[in-house]
């Protein structure tokens, strides 16, 4: 939400101004910073890190996942149009279990006659900075992701703008404080309901704390100026109502009635109302600053919250002070009227808060702050037999600092290390920690704001960014970034800009009128290269170097926020295409010689406009992959791997990506905001061999309109010896679903069918069968029924001839715990690996894998079908087989993480211990969504693959559902895989 526009934003000088306003950012606006939008894919350059808090899972149903989460450009953004103060971890990282924000406006930017004349546009009220409704903006954030959500203007339903399926719905009624008791529920496609500012949800606790409402909801008062808008009246002074500025996520309930409540502390200001100073009125002038969550209970039945809940995770706040010296962080030095008392809270604006028997209040807007950190997370769980008496698990303990002397504006807070201690069964009072995890910021200054020149005397707003992280068990990252534009912005231009830097209207002065406020430029960094070292074990230094192509890509602002005479060339689309390369070549012709690893990666970037189309081609130049279309920006187009650094191609992965409009709201002076459904058109996955042979998988998809899910699939496996592309073998997989719209569980597969040849008329199975299962959810034989809570009951699978089902099997049952929580006995569990993700780097989730045996089409079904969808062509051999019986290969995927019982492995000893690798794949799931279900082969062993499909084999996950433009998270967990964690190896 951004309560100004960029003319009346600019930031406080902090502690020595009592305007919301100046040169160093802005406290008019929330939390929610435009820089979250600048870049969606790793053509963008951002260093990412990821640190996992290791949660006791739920007996049953939504377990919360606690991610630090950290991203180099967010701090790019830090100007004067956007809020100015680091999160509650620190400059750069951010936590929030999930909100959905409203947005407003300064109502001395909002006399536009539009839909009519406002009854602000007068000489008493024009200049008022309350802030005023302008329309349906709201944004989602959830799992890390932000997307706004679109109410159709035919329907008049609620759309995220990514849309997933997922079904959005406003409702009233709450005692939340909001006008009509606003709030939101967002249920996904499994069933669960999420509930944004549900607020008085009953009573609840850990059995020492109960209370019946979360505070989950933040309010502000709202004028409404134009006739038509909520509490509009003829006079401003009496057009103003209570509105929310933000619902954070307070209540999580799953198909199955298992529940998850998360508690809020809010924050509470007053700010002087239509300009009347000396106001007391809480009603009139009170409005909530800010706030957090202060604790999350899990593994509830939803008909009896207030019953002991399975786990906790609690938050600790302190203030954003270090008491040293002659500086004390009490709150009586906060509320003090002599400023010099308030000098530990650097990058606070204490001098905007007004208490409320104040007998005057000199700040004329709302503001939005915080004057807490965050200092410790606790994870509790049921560990005693026979008790439902939570204890200790884990403790994060954060360590915190105002950098001295590194910026030339007053220090944001900087997080400088993360230390975990684990408390064992029998005690938890006394546990044993871990080192801490350091986090150290850049040697060099990184500007964001270029200089217009050596001497000029305005600063430069240094942020600082993260360099070095020192792992707990001995590891250690460098990052390399980018230097800053030069000194001197006199030849830069906006349209066409091919630098990384990009213009933005500032002013130190804050009351400059909005069209007399001057462009400056700011300086965008991207990470140029990242070093791996051992500390323990002293071994090689790994370094990974980033290439750049071309020139960086800048967009016009299109936010109906700014006005279109204003609005800056400053939306970061990136590089078309970044290089990654590994390692380093050494010692060749020896037993230990290495060679650089190198792939190339091609992004869509958004750059197509409706008068100005853009085409993104393949790197041969010979295929249209599709229009640039701004909601393609960050998909990969186009991964190519190749032998070794600056050697042959080995392998190419392209994709034609798909969408449909599924909602559209006209803006103000600016295009309409739509919303898309996402998906993948075709793939084509194309191998090359000696000889100048190439090999190719070619997967299309086919999507039906109602929900947007695959109605076939056909995959074409490809040879070329040289003179062209021949197709080798041919099939089709056709999937059916049942629907459970009223409770939106969409796109359960009832039947999977595969056959021999292409789609054409594939429902009616027009080439043999090679496999086919079907499913009965929630009772027996109910194959085309309505599921109810989507759980598999029944799997049915084809007998060996291919021709019945031979083998039907009742699934066992996977049903999560339905009755009252109850007690575990947790064991310890390791250290959660931090995460890294560089730019240009592949989806980890894609590997290469070597070709596997493939038998050509063959008239008669073989023996052993094999159901699944005929594997990518990384999993198929060169060598072809005569042998018909012989189904083809199933790669194996990834598994689910296993599940543990709640415990801290930090009393193991560490003695030889090697430290993990940086690039550990994340394990982290959505926060608060569901547990997934585990996708296994579908296929027996190698040993038994003659054998015909046994059901016993079947595990109640998704393999037997095709890829979904959207992931959705489902309940239940494969045995198997819970038992087999993926192993990784500590070192390259």
């Amino acid at each position: 939400m951004t309560a100004g526009s960029t003319a009346a934003a600019g930031a406080v000088a902090l502690v020595a101004s009592d305007s919301a306003a100046g040169a160093s950012g802005t406290y008019k606006a929330t939390p929610l910073s435009p820089s979250g939008t600048w870049t969606a894919g790793g053509s963008g350059g951002g260093f990412t890190w990821t640190y996992p808090l290791t949660v006791p899972p739920a007996p049953a149903g939504p377990t919360p996942s606690v991610v630090f989460s950290y991203n180099s450009q967010t701090v790019d953004g830090k100007t004067s149009v956007t809020n100015g103060q680091a999160s509650w971890i620190g400059d750069g990282w951010d936590y929030n279990p999930g909100f959905i924000e409203r947005r407003y406006r300064s109502c001395a930017d909002d006399r536009d006659h539009i839909p009519g004349k406002p009854n602000n546009d007068n000489d008493a009220d024009k200049k008022k900075a309350d802030l005023c409704w302008t329309g349906d903006n709201v944004v989602l954030s959830f799992g890390g992701v932000t997307t706004e959500l679109v109410r159709d203007a035919t329907t008049g339903k609620w759309v995220p703008s990514a849309d997933d399926g997922s079904r959005i719905e406003l409702k009233t009624g709450s005692t939340n404080g909001a006008k009509n008791g606003e709030y939101w529920v967002v249920t996904t496609r499994d069933g669960a309901r999420y509930h944004y500012g549900r607020h008085n949800v009953g009573t609840h606790g850990d059995g020492s704390s109960p209370q019946a409402t979360t505070d989950s909801v933040f309010t502000v008062p709202v004028f409404g100026n134009h006739p038509g808008e909520p509490c509009y009246t003829t006079t401003y002074a009496n057009s103003s109502c209570t509105q929310a500025w933000r619902w954070n996520l307070d209540y999580v309930e799953d198909v199955h009635g298992n529940a998850m409540v998360i508690d809020w502390k809010r924050e509470e200001n007053r700010y002087a109302r239509n300009a009347k100073y000396a106001e007391k009125d809480r009603t009139k002038v009170g409005y909530v600053r800010g706030g957090y969550p202060v604790r999350i209970l899990y593994g509830l039945r939803a008909d009896n919250l207030a019953g002991a809940p399975a786990g906790s995770i609690d938050f600790e706040v302190q203030e954003r002070c270090f008491a040293e010296g002659d500086v004390k962080c009490g709150d009586e030095q906060f509320k003090s009227k002599n400023n010099g008392d308030k000098l530990g809270w650097w990058d606070t604006p204490a001098t905007l808060n007004c208490e409320m028997d104040a007998a005057h209040c000199p700040v004329a807007s709302p503001t939005f702050w915080s004057r807490k950190r965050l200092a410790s997370v606790t994870t509790r769980a049921q560990r005693t037999e026979g008790s439902t008496q939570l204890s200790n698990v884990d403790k994060w303990t954060l360590d915190q600092s105002f950098p001295a002397h590194r910026t030339d504006t007053h220090p944001p807070l900087w997080l400088n290390s993360v230390k975990r201690t684990g408390y064992g069964a029998a005690n938890d009072t006394i546990g044993v920690s871990l080192p801490p995890v350091s986090f150290r910021f850049n040697e060099a200054n990184m500007p964001n704001r270029v200089g217009k020149s050596a001497a000029e005397a305005t600063p430069d707003f240094d942020r600082l960014r993260l360099e070095t992280i020192l792992t707990e068990t001995g590891g250690e990252i460098h990052v390399q970034y980018s230097e800053p534009c030069p000194v001197g912005t006199s030849g830069l231009k906006q349209e066409g800009n091919t630098t990384r830097c990009f213009p933005v209207r500032w002013s130190p002065d804050p009351e400059l009128a909005p069209e007399k406020v001057p462009v400056e430029w700011f300086n965008k960094y991207v990470v140029k290269s990242v070093v791996e070292r051992d500390r323990v074990a002293l071994r090689p230094a790994l370094t990974t170097t980033y290439t750049y192509e071309g020139d960086p890509a800048w967009a016009k602002e299109d936010d109906e926020f700014t006005k279109p005479e204003l609005r800056t060339y400053s939306q970061w689309r990136g590089y078309a295409a970044v290089t990654t390369t590994t390692g380093e070549t050494a010692n060749a012709g020896t037993p230990t010689a290495t060679e650089q690893a190198q792939t190339r990666t091609r992004y869509f970037r958004g750059l197509s406009r409706p008068d100005a189309k853009v085409t993104v081609k393949d790197s041969t130049g010979t295929e249209d992959l599709g229009e640039d279309k701004p909601q393609y920006q960050g998909q990969t187009a186009e991964t190519i791997t190749y032998t070794k650094a600056g050697g042959s191609v080995e392998s190419r992965h392209l994709t034609w990506p798909r969408d449909v409009e599924t909602a559209s709201r006209p803006r103000n002076n600016t295009t309409p905001l739509k919303a898309h459904r996402k998906a993948v058109d075709r793939t084509d996955e194309i191998q090359y061999v000696s000889g100048g042979k190439a090999r190719m998988v070619r997967t299309r998809h086919s999507y039906e309109d109602t929900h947007g899910l695959p109605r076939n699939t056909q995959t074409d496996v490809m040879e070329n010896k040289g003179t062209g592309w021949t197709t080798v073998e041919q099939s089709c997989e056709v999937p059916a679903y049942v629907h459970n719209t009223d409770k939106n569980l969409v796109g359960l597969p009832a039947q999977v069918r595969t056959t021999v040849g292409d789609c054409t008329d594939a429902a009616i199975a027009r080439g043999p069968v090679l496999g086919a299962v079907r499913t009965s959810f929630d009772a027996l034989n109910a194959f085309s029924g309505t599921p109810v809570k989507g759980l598999p009951y029944q799997v049915e699978t084809l007998d060996a001839a291919g021709t019945s089902a031979g083998h039907p099997r009742r699934v066992p049952s996977t049903t999560p715990w339905a009755g009252p929580s109850r007690p575990t006995t947790p064991q310890a569990t390791p250290p959660p690996r931090p995460t890294l993700r560089r730019p240009g780097r592949p989806s980890p989730s894609r590997r290469r894998i070597p070709w596997a045996t493939r038998s050509p089409p063959s008239s008669t079904p073989p023996a052993a079908a094999c159901w699944k969808r005929p594997t990518p062509m990384a999993a198929r051999s060169s060598r072809p087989t005569t042998n018909s019986a012989v189904p083809p290969r199933c790669a194996r995927l990834p598994r689910s993480p296993p599940t543990t019982r709640p415990t801290s492995s930090l009393t193991r000893s560490r003695r030889g211990r090697l430290p993990p690798s940086p690039r550990t794949r994340s394990r982290t799931t959505v926060p608060t969504a569901p547990p997934s279900r585990s996708t296994t082969a579908c296929c027996a062993p190698a040993k038994a693959r003659a054998r015909p499909p046994a059901a016993a084999s079947w595990s109640p996950t998704p393999s037997t559902r095709p890829t979904e433009p959207s992931a959705r998270p489902t309940t239940g967990t494969s045995p198997k895989a819970s038992r087999a964690p993926t192993s990784s190896s500590p070192h390259r």
